[in-house]
């Protein structure tokens, strides 16, 4: 992804992690925004549609787990 693009809500089949390995993201989910900087990751319930709005070039590392 580069700056600008944007992932669409969509599911997952089991619980979300997104790690933020370089640049800066923002992550939509719940009806809340996070900010996230290297290092950083969210944890998305599972059935909870997430969408995300990368910020400067980053990095990152999703991983479902379950499902």
């Amino acid at each position: 992804m580069e700056a600008g693009d944007q992932v669409q809500e969509h599911s997952a089949p089991g619980v979300v992690s997104i790690h933020v390995m370089r640049g800066h993201a923002t992550v939509i989910a719940e009806g809340e925004a996070f900010s996230l900087r290297p290092g950083q990751l969210a944890l998305l319930h599972q059935g909870s549609p997430p969408t995300s709005a990368p910020n400067r070039n980053p990095s990152l590392i999703l991983v479902v787990s379950g499902g």
